[in-house]
């Protein structure tokens, strides 16, 4: 019997190897050419795997060393990551909170969800570093895997360890392969952006801080200011001070308020800091460039 059992682990972990090398190979082929070396030696050590019953309600804030893989089997709500991030989830999805990101959930429906928890030993490959989504699969080896590693013995051998260290292996490369409906997130970041900025553009002479921006669109500063980066490759504040300059710049030329009006028309807290921030952007003072355009 001991025999007969060894022999099924060593098939397993051939079994796993086997998975793993195909599963790299596949990933490799749809990942940019910066994430091979990153994808091609990534490797799991398996940590822990339990079922939870989930009643309508938050949980607090909480945060793990290696990867959280969240299976919701019954259960619909909403994850909030302490970064921003926001993912509205169905059941029958998968969340992947990357290690050390704090979040809590929020769920409106009652059901199951099956945690797996797993180490990456070295550098996480990009696409890995922030929380996916993925809504749904028809690949039955993510359920296969999951289920396997909700069972780890209580004391688990080095040849047993191996196993489910590949098998989770396998289960997160798997999941780098699924479309993440993170295209839903990313139209949810563009419209963080897009709304940030239309807000600017309407109200540019009266904001004062971007955290009330972020707070109006319900997202942290933090997180604003870098999908707004991403999205218009300049910084939120940037953005604020060029929008209220070139406002500046047409009443400079269409109009003859003095430049005190201007400043508090255009938001500046004061007309010296209306003619420094005009003199940095166009190496012209304000006054000089109202003289010049009246020549």
């Amino acid at each position: 019997m001991a025999i007969y059992s060894i022999k099924r682990l060593l098939l397993i972990i051939i079994y796993s190897k086997v998975l793993v090398m195909m599963l790299h190979d596949m990933v490799i082929d749809t990942m940019e050419p910066a994430n091979l070396k990153t994808l091609s030696g990534l490797h799991c050590s398996f940590l822990s795997g339990w079922s939870v019953p989930v009643q309508p309600g938050s949980c607090p804030f909480h945060r793990h060393r290696g990867f959280e893989i969240v299976y919701h089997r019954g259960v619909r709500g909403t994850v909030y990551a302490e970064d921003g991030q926001k993912i509205d989830f169905v059941s029958g999805s998968w969340v992947i909170h990357p290690p050390g990101q704090a979040h809590f959930q929020t769920s409106l429906t009652g059901g199951e969800d099956i945690c797996i928890h797993l180490a990456v030993n070295g550098p996480l490959p990009e696409q890995l570093r922030v929380m996916r989504y993925i809504k749904g699969t028809t690949d039955r080896s993510l359920a296969g895997d999951s289920a396997f590693l909700l069972k780890p013995a209580p004391r688990m051998n080095s040849l047993q360890q191996a196993v489910y260290d590949h098998r989770g292996t396998a289960l997160l490369l798997a999941q780098s392969l699924q479309p993440s409906s993170s295209a839903e997130a990313a139209g949810t970041l563009q419209w963080y952006a897009a709304e940030a900025c239309r807000i600017i553009l309407n109200e540019f002479n009266t904001i004062r801080r971007t955290q009330d921006i972020a707070a109006r669109i319900g997202i942290s500063d933090h997180y604003l200011r870098h999908i707004f980066k991403d999205r218009y490759q300049t910084g939120i504040k940037d953005f604020i001070t060029s929008t209220r300059l070139a406002r500046a710049k047409n009443l400079l030329t269409n109009s003859t308020l003095p430049l005190k009006a201007i400043a508090d028309y255009c938001g500046f807290a004061s007309e010296r800091h209306l003619c420094t921030a005009f003199k940095n952007a166009y190496n012209i003072s304000p006054g000089t460039f109202r003289s010049a355009g009246q020549k």
